[in-house]
């Protein structure tokens, strides 16, 4: 990742907050300077003091005194409260950019992170990225400003004090900090990547624990988590080390300024360039002036940090479209797949050449092995996935200007292992429709079979289903995806294995609930099953993602040495010899 672009976004990410930003910089640097104010007028109150003037002429450093005593209490308060008040708002904007940036590229952009991954970035990353502002731009805005200042009073005195001062920030300031940069640069990067590993293997590790026992090989596997952490720590221990060092060098470098100051002043003041009055507020403004750079080894090793953070977020996904999709109003709502090739990241061609047309109120099947591309058509016809060539419309307009808000209006997918979210029935369901009424929801749980099994829970519809519905088995999972299915109402439906892991039963008055529901959408099924289908329009037989047989089930069955008749005979052997329902 350029320098350029990362700096560039992490520029964007302060520019609109400047003005506060600049705000919150002027008020760090006059904390500073109300102590060194502090320090070096007591300095000349308590030498003019000693040569016994009249009180009147004091009175000036003593109001000097008591003003940059109250005001650096005040400057503090208002810096914090303003700085916080900033990272607060960068973060907030922070959250809201990644997550628009990647939402809109799921789950098709997101496939090559795991989950550790990306929640490494959305929560480490961002927590970084917070304080970038705070520590590792704000301390140096601050100490130049007040290097500035000092610089200008010194040169007041004396030009040489003035320019110890330039040298001993140019050495502690900027070249310290540069070399131990140069020495945690590495580490930084390295520890990047070794807590990204580490929140991989620990998303493997307790979502795969009862594979882990029963394999005997968890310590095996909690051996390699005990490795990674223990490199982490490592890391983290010599990037503190080295912080801790360049902190006592900057003390020591605070304590060698007084003796080089001593070694810069007693000549003026003896040659009589130097009032001997304000010799010791010359060596107290500079020796008080390192306040400024005390924060500089948690600000280089904030800017390390903040910049592989914007490295990671920068390597996200995002949107590329230039213009916005207009929302579009076909004629009709049928589907037409033109010539399609398709392959995922790195891997085979699903799709070579892959036509396909589906007229509105069509009811049809794709069959065929796993891997031949049944389940890849569906991501494709909602827009999870884009062809390499080729192109999907639907009522003669391509998918691919329709914003994706319009698509999930016209089509739905209930899915083979639908998600739920860890809360309520009633909040999994109010998901598809959150307008739904309590009616409305009975309905839905009554098409998809699932009254009865809301009803048997501990507080019906307002029971926790927890992580992933674990409440549930994975056939009453499907069925409250398909619930959800019946809220959105929409009119072309892909249903894939809906029936799978359902009684017969339950799986027969399903049938009948989406024929009648069914009636006027295009309802779309993905099965391995090959039961049922004379009920269809269409049986496509797809087979390494080529359509190698169409028509009707009983016409293919018809066809004695077509595939589908040779899976058909498989499965039935399978099922005990039962006969085909509806055929002889």
């Amino acid at each position: 990742m350029k320098r350029k672009e990362t700096y560039g976004f992490l520029w964007a990410l302060l520019h609109p907050f400047r003005w506060l930003i600049a705000g919150a910089v002027l008020l760090a640097a006059a904390t500073v300077l109300a102590n060194v104010g502090l320090l070096s007028v007591s300095a000349v109150l308590i030498s003019f003091a000693a040569l016994q003037p009249p009180l009147l002429d004091l009175m000036v450093y003593i109001v000097g005194v008591r003003f940059f005593g109250i005001s650096r209490a005040l400057l503090r308060y208002s810096e914090r409260y303003v700085s916080h008040k900033i990272t607060f708002r960068i973060l907030t904007a922070l959250r809201v950019q990644v997550y628009t940036q990647i939402e809109p590229t799921a789950p098709a952009g997101l496939q090559q992170y795991s989950h550790g991954q990306l929640f490494d970035r959305l929560l480490k990353d961002i927590d970084v990225l917070k304080y970038f502002y705070l520590r590792a731009v704000m301390a140096p805005a601050a100490a130049i400003l007040v290097l500035l200042v000092c610089s200008v009073v010194l040169a007041h005195f004396s030009v040489a004090a003035m320019v110890l001062l330039l040298f001993l920030f140019a050495c502690f300031g900027i070249l310290l900090p540069w070399c131990m940069g140069q020495l945690t640069a590495d580490k930084t990067k390295a520890l990047a990547e070794e807590r990204e590993t580490w929140q991989s293997l620990l998303e493997d590790y307790l979502g795969g624990l009862a594979d882990l026992h029963n394999s005997r090989e968890k310590q095996t596997y909690y051996g390699r988590m005990t490795e990674k952490l223990a490199e982490m720590a490592r890391l983290e221990r010599n990037i503190g080390v080295l912080g801790n060092l360049t902190t006592s060098l900057l003390q020591y470098g605070s304590n060698l300024s007084l003796v080089l100051a001593l070694l810069v002043i007693i000549p003026a003041v003896t040659a009589g360039s130097l009032n001997g009055v304000y010799s010791a507020m010359v060596l107290l403004l500079i020796w008080s002036s390192f306040e400024a750079i005390q924060p500089f080894p948690q600000a280089l090793v904030q800017l390390q940090q903040s910049l592989e953070a914007a490295n990671h977020l920068l390597k996200l996904p995002r949107q590329t479209e230039d213009a916005e999709r207009k929302w579009q109003t076909p004629q009709s709502l049928e589907l037409a797949v033109e010539h399609v090739a398709f392959a995922y990241e790195n891997g085979q061609p699903v799709y070579t050449d892959f036509s396909l047309y589906c007229p509105r109120g069509t009811k049809l099947a794709l069959v065929g092995t796993s891997g031949s591309g049944k389940s890849t058509l569906a991501s494709l016809l909602v827009g999870f996935w884009q062809p390499q060539r080729g192109q999907i419309c639907l009522g003669g307009i391509p998918l691919e200007k329709y914003p994706k808000e319009q698509l999930r209006e016209l089509i739905a997918v209930a899915e083979q292992t639908p998600f739920l979210f860890t809360a309520t029935v009633r909040e999994n369901l109010l998901l598809a429709n959150s307008q739904s009424t309590e009616t409305r929801l009975q309905q839905a749980l009554q098409f998809a079979c699932m009254e009865d099994v809301v009803t048997a829970l501990p507080d019906g519809m307002d029971t926790m289903l927890g992580d992933n519905g674990y409440r549930l088995s994975g056939g009453q999972r499907q069925r409250l995806a398909l619930a959800r299915i019946w809220l959105r109402d929409c009119p072309i439906v892909i249903l894939d294995e809906i029936f799978q892991g359902q009684d017969a039963i339950t799986a027969e008055q399903l049938r009948a609930h989406l024929r009648k529901w069914g009636a006027g959408r295009t309802l779309i099924y993905i099965t391995h099953s090959l039961q049922h289908l004379q009920e269809l329009d269409c049986v496509y037989v797809l087979q390494h993602g080529d359509i190698v047989e169409q028509g009707t089930a009983e016409v293919l069955l018809q066809q004695k040495d077509s595939i589908f008749y040779q899976m058909w005979q498989l499965e039935r052997q399978q099922l005990g010899g039962e006969t085909w329902q509806g055929l002889s």
